[in-house]
């Protein structure tokens, strides 16, 4: 069974606890191979069927504009950027969910669920097949082509889990330079929503414009008192940011040149130990993030590899409750002048965005759950 969660492999009975689901329910219309993008002239089809049996369809797609054609920003990206249908406060952020062919029926179960909320997304296909699949204008290669299930902590694992942030680092480089996004939601594929997380507090959060970076907790809530499962009030929410978030699950502000760095230092680390040839590792892809993200806080960003000691120091922000509950358009943290010496953060409350720890999450009613210490599609 592979893992496409950061800590455990996949689970696909785990999405069904609140929405009974077969994966069998949905059914896409295969891309064409032959089809070429840059002259993709064609009908995407979706139909759900819906439990009382009613088919739903269709949505036209024009041909890609010249503009599109030749933009350095994936035709995926361009086309569902702006997380609803129509204008609106997020018309500059992409949601992106990353699977590969091996998992495509996890992946129909999660755009199911986010059907059912009416967003939009874009998929990094982290295989050929299931690029094929869905296509250009649902779909981004990365050009890593990492097929079947991959074991947690087996080698390919690593790769495949490493490549997701490279995918994503470069989503921001190709197209936030071009104005075309200026954020990037990623969630893996066993990160489902039950409610809209963009008309929750994730979504506050971003639109103040106060976050480089929002992660999600890889832990039950619990305050600094010791008491678990009670809402607003984790430790983060006080000020005090995990050691290590979950890299399954966060929103990045495409315009943080820190968030940048410690995205490309992470992937130089992952390629360094890839190249080494080693079976197995002890640091994944989460634990070189975290590491990386605390290197540059308490070193500053490195600006001659041959001096250590040559660096910018980076003021952290990490949210406090307040800062949490006021996030609105209005309230501004204050920042440098320069986004290079200045990084803010903030967790979502993992009391409404929990992660998979035992069968079910403490709260009954959450914005999303994201199954990754659960094991195996058959239970």
């Amino acid at each position: 069974i592979a893992v496409f969660g950061t800590i455990a492999i996949q689970i696909y009975s785990s999405f069904l606890l609140f929405h009974p689901f077969n994966g069998e329910d949905i059914l896409t219309q295969p891309e064409n191979s032959t089809t070429k993008e840059a002259t993709a002239e064609k009908e995407e089809i979706t139909k759900i069927k819906h439990h009382d049996g009613v088919m739903t369809s269709h949505k036209s797609i024009n041909p890609p504009s010249q503009e599109q054609q030749l933009s350095s920003c994936p035709l995926a990206v361009q086309r569902n950027k702006g997380l609803f249908e129509g204008s609106n406060e997020f018309s500059n952020v992409i949601l992106l969910v990353s699977c590969n062919y091996a998992y495509y029926d996890m992946l129909q179960n999660w755009e199911f669920l986010a059907t059912q909320i009416d967003l939009k997304w874009a998929v990094l296909a982290l295989d050929e097949q299931l690029y094929k699949t869905l296509g250009p204008q649902r779909a981004i290669f990365g050009g890593s082509d990492i097929s079947g299930p991959q074991m947690y902590r087996q080698r390919q694992f690593f790769e495949l889990s490493c490549h997701k942030l490279r995918m994503v680092l470069e989503i921001l480089q190709n197209c936030s330079s071009s104005n075309i996004i200026d954020g990037v939601v990623f969630s893996d594929v066993d990160n489902i929503f039950y409610q809209n997380p963009f008309h929750h507090d994730l979504g506050k959060l971003i639109l103040s414009g106060n976050y480089d970076y929002v992660y999600q907790s890889n832990s039950f809530p619990l305050d600094s008192g010791g008491i678990k499962h009670t809402p607003r009030r984790d430790e983060c929410l006080e000020g005090l940011p995990r050691e290590e978030g979950n890299t399954g699950f966060y929103y990045v502000n495409g315009k943080s040149a820190v968030i940048k760095t410690i995205f490309e230092n992470t992937i130089d680390r992952c390629q360094h130990i890839t190249d080494k040839g080693r079976g197995r590792r002890r640091s994944d892809d989460q634990q070189l993030f975290w590491q990386e993200l605390w290197r540059v806080k308490n070193h500053g960003i490195i600006t001659n590899a041959e001096n250590d000691s040559a660096a910018n120091n980076v003021t952290f922000h990490h949210c406090n409750l307040e800062d949490y509950l006021n996030a609105t358009t209005t309230t501004t943290i204050t920042r440098k002048t320069n986004d290079n010496d200045f990084f803010s953060f903030c967790c979502m409350d993992p009391y409404y965005y929990p992660v998979g720890m035992g069968k079910k999450p403490a709260n009954s009613n959450p914005v999303s759950f994201h199954a990754n210490h659960c094991y195996g599609k058959e239970e």
